[in-house]
């Protein structure tokens, strides 16, 4: 083990004995790695995704699809989900190109920062994303339990999903400051860039300063107590939190769907009736894909809790990086369950695509899709 490799591992994860140190330090650098191939895929999945994701928003935000506080939820999910992918494609050079090449300059200090601004405006959205899909499933579940009280009736009001768009960003934004504070951006002095003999674009006594990345003084000083109780705080509340939430919620609102059929079937349904319990299987499904999403960052971050080195707050933002490409994947499912799972949805495509045989073809495969689901 060299000199250099010794120190890093030291640095990364100093509370930790000798053996397990250069395990860990081996398995930071497999994770670098990795993060790094899962940017670069998740950059071309960002592209489909933004098509897709802006015609979604054009159809939620049609007159006819605002009837409930579910869409206007789902429009606030899809604008944050357009965010996250438009910094995707937009930040992704900065991950490949920030020590240049032989005839390519590193990345300056102000292109740092402007990066991790903008990292940490996707760290906000997010997080706020993640919370509106459980908020919606809470107003949901609360509208079909307390149905009959006037007060809970209006939790279907459009306007209350502009409320829950509000309640997501504010905390997730208070989060995102110290998220955007962990690290520090500074030119080296050692580590100097100089072009290459034969580079037609630089003279060859040119020289840039490459900028290193560490943790920052706010986080690391008094023991990096900033850091322990951020760390564990962040991963609670933006991923352990919405983890539990989400399949407890998902299972409240299948019981509730069952009683509804039960009834639908007791008294003779309408299809009004109908309809709202295929807006309760859509949600079921909206829950569903945010937990699939979240599971994996939330299990990593729950394990490392109780491990508060500099270097698990690094594999920390690894993993974020490897499964920023599910959440990718996950926001372009989102137009397609809606397509899948409401009429109204299907309708008002036809409106504006002029395919009007698309809501006669799907209406039968719908119906049965929701009979399925709700066993």
């Amino acid at each position: 083990m060299s000199i250099t490799a010794y120190d890093n591992a030291t640095y990364l994860f100093p509370e930790t004995g000798n053996s397990t140190r250069f395990l860990l330090f081996g398995i930071f650098k497999t994770a670098q790695q990795i993060a790094f191939y899962s940017v670069r895929v998740e950059f071309y999945i960002a592209f489909f995704g933004i098509l897709l994701t802006t015609f979604h928003i054009i159809i939620l935000s049609r007159k006819s699809m605002m009837t409930s506080s579910v869409i206007s939820i789902m429009i606030g999910i899809a604008i944050f989900d357009m965010t996250s992918m438009i910094i995707t494609i937009g930040t992704n050079h900065m991950l490949y190109n920030t020590e240049g090449s032989e005839c390519t300059p590193p990345a300056t200090l102000f292109s740092f920062h402007v990066f991790w601004f903008f990292i940490s405006v996707r760290d906000l959205v997010r997080r706020s994303a993640t919370w509106l899909g459980v908020l919606m499933a809470f107003i949901r579940y609360a509208g079909l339990k307390f149905a009959l009280n006037a007060t809970f009736q209006k939790l279907t009001k459009p306007i209350l999903g502009v409320h829950a768009i509000v309640i997501s960003v504010i905390p997730s934004f208070l989060l995102s400051i110290f998220y955007w504070m962990r690290y520090d951006f500074v030119n080296s002095e050692t580590d100097i860039w100089k072009p290459m003999e034969g580079c037609k674009n630089y003279a060859p006594e040119i020289s840039r300063p490459i900028v290193n990345q560490r943790a920052s003084r706010f986080f690391t000083d008094n023991h990096g107590i900033v850091g322990k109780v951020y760390l564990p705080l962040n991963g609670t509340v933006s991923k352990i939190l919405p983890c539990i939430l989400l399949p407890i919620l998902t299972i409240l609102l299948a019981i509730e769907l069952q009683k509804a059929k039960n009834v639908r079937k007791n008294l003779g349904g309408s299809g009004r009736e109908k309809s709202t319990e295929r807006t309760t299987v859509l949600v079921i499904f909206m829950a569903l894909s945010f937990f699939i999403a979240e599971i994996p960052i939330g299990t990593a971050l729950a394990l490392q809790v109780a491990y508060t080195d500099i270097g698990f707050l690094f594999l920390a933002t690894f993993v974020n990086h490897m499964c920023n490409a599910l959440f990718t994947i996950n926001s372009i499912t989102h137009c397609l369950i809606f397509f899948v799972m409401s009429s109204q949805y299907r309708k008002t495509v036809s409106m504006y695509t002029g395919f009007p045989k698309l809501e006669m073809v799907s209406r039968n495969t719908v119906l049965s899709t929701a009979k399925r689901s709700s066993y």
